[in-house]
């Protein structure tokens, strides 16, 4: 059955002509390491498809082993790489490396294979730059795990927190777990921390009365210490304000239809909501917002930090004429403002990505024909890189694209790709067909995905399949399960008639048992 299924789905793919391959790693409950792969296809009416592969098992993590299994895969799938067109992974340097990493390798094969390290891995590490970046919001973080830790893996306290929010009747959730790795729920972590303030500050009373244990009771003195500070109100509010935009970007960028193009697309937006929220008026705003959070959760006064004396080996021009803030205000005040700069110049670096700047050709080079706008430059490049396209006739159908925008948009003024790409697929057969070479653009554009997200849940689908119980399941048994489990709409329409039939046919023994099984 698992056999039927990855044919048709190779089928189609052969059918769509163009792929992106997509990669990772895992190790499974018996200690194994496991490569994860998937393909990206897009159909003719532009629909976007990511389809798991398969997982195979990795004696070593080198780049050249993990190229030749997905190598064999594309062989065994009867899948040419001369047709890949992108390839998704994280930054790992085997995967990643400039010099023999598995995306340049693929690119020296095939040099239309652009790379895209996935957005999902840059924002999580970009985020993590920022945080360690900035001092106010590292121990802000490095405490908010603490918490989350002295809670969650201790039965004991849990309950007893939860007795304590029926006691005062806290009508907000509970405790947001902090995890280190995870591309989202941070903001709503740090927000459930204040949200949860004094019955956690009830917690920490009643553990340390009812705890022996020294080293415990110095760790919940630590955060009992730390919590009342204005320094972790202003560090966690400020969290959860920034932390807020960056999870909802990570949700929106974990979407399997968004492609790269899109990807870069929404990350601007956020970029420029954050450079928005960098403004006195926003910072006045939320000092007024933290003094009273301060007032009700019973929080010490903001107060200047000791002043240090700079070492002499960094001084510049006169000792001792170094800026310090003169109010706990100006202080706070530059933590703001440190924040959002960080925040932003790390999602710029991690976002601007080598091989995007080809592929944006592809985004240009519609957006341009939509507005009327020259597009001779793009179309001279974007023909140089994939020379599949019949520069001749595309030129002439691109500006068909303007006055097609025109009726089905009624505006071309503003037109994102995302409305181009509607516009595509509200499209009657003849249109496209006019369209024909725009709609290859179109492909190229839809086919590099923007996260390598369904690699992820393919990992949260072998926890279910791969069990503690099921630790001694054959690669081969676990392979077949994985893509049945996964695929259920594509089981749901096999012919179990055929698929039976299928199996009767392998040997004369199976013939002369079964027979011949008919509707």
């Amino acid at each position: 059955m698992a056999l039927r299924v990855l044919r048709d789905i190779v089928n189609d793919i052969k059918g769509s002509d163009i792929y992106s391959i997509m990669a990772d790693e895992t190790a499974d409950v018996s200690n194994t390491e496991q490569l994860v792969l998937c393909l990206r296809w897009v159909t003719d009416e532009l629909t976007v498809h990511e389809d798991f592969i398969g997982m195979h098992p990795l004696n070593n993590t080198s780049a050249d082993h993990i190229i030749s299994i997905i190598k064999d895969v594309l062989l065994r799938l009867n899948l040419h790489i001369k047709n890949a067109r992108g390839q998704c992974y994280d930054g790992a340097s085997a995967m990643s490396g400039t010099k023999s990493g598995v995306a340049t390798q693929f690119k020296a094969l095939n040099k239309k294979c652009l790379y895209t390290h996935c957005y999902g891995h840059a924002l999580n590490l970009a985020v993590c730059d920022s945080v360690k970046s900035v001092g106010c919001l590292k121990e802000v973080f490095e405490t908010a795990f603490e918490i989350c830790k002295l809670i969650k893996k201790s039965p004991k306290r849990d309950s007893k927190l939860d007795e304590i929010r029926k006691e005062t009747k806290n009508e907000h959730g509970g405790i947001r777990t902090l995890c280190p790795t995870r591309w989202t729920v941070r903001g709503q972590s740090l927000n459930s921390l204040l949200q949860n303030f004094k019955e956690l500050m009830q917690l920490w009373s009643w553990s340390l009365d009812h705890i022996q244990d020294t080293e415990m009771k110095a760790r919940i003195n630590g955060v009992k210490s730390v919590m009342p500070t204005f320094k972790f109100l202003f560090g966690a509010s400020l969290g959860a304000m920034i932390l807020r935009q960056t999870d909802n970007l990570s949700r929106t960028l974990q979407d399997p239809k968004l492609s790269a193009a899109e990807g870069q697309s929404v990350a601007k937006d956020v970029v420029k909501t954050l450079r928005k929220d960098r403004r006195d008026e926003s910072f006045e705003f939320f000092w007024e917002q933290v003094l009273q959070r301060k007032e009700t959760l019973g929080v010490e006064d903001p107060k200047l930090p000791r002043k240090r004396k700079c070492p002499a080996r960094l001084e510049e021009g006169n000792a001792g004429t170094h800026h310090f803030p003169s109010t706990p205000k100006d202080h706070y005040r530059c933590i703001f403002f440190e924040a959002f700069d960080v925040v932003t110049t790390c999602i710029q670096s991690r976002f601007e990505q080598p091989d995007y700047q080809k592929y944006t050709m592809l985004q240009e080079l519609l957006l341009n024909a939509a507005k009327g706008c020259p597009f001779q430059k793009q179309l001279e490049e974007v023909c140089q890189l994939y020379d599949e396209l019949d520069r001749f006739t595309l030129e002439a159908q691109l500006p068909i694209v303007q006055p097609t925008a025109k009726a089905l948009l009624m505006s071309a003024v503003d037109i994102t790709v995302h409305d181009l790409v509607m516009m595509f697929q509200r499209m009657t057969y003849a249109r496209r067909s006019l369209l024909s070479e725009v709609m290859k653009v179109a492909k190229l554009l839809l086919v590099m995905p923007a996260t390598n997200a369904v690699s992820e849940r393919s990992f949260s689908a072998l926890k279910r399949v791969k069990t503690y119980l099921r630790s001694t399941t054959t690669d081969s048994r676990m392979n077949n399960l994985m893509v049945l489990h996964i695929h259920k709409e594509r089981v749901d329409k096999l012919n179990l008639i055929e698929v039976a039939n299928e199996f009767v046919e392998k040997n004369d023994r199976r013939r002369s048992l079964f027979g011949k099984f008919k509707p």
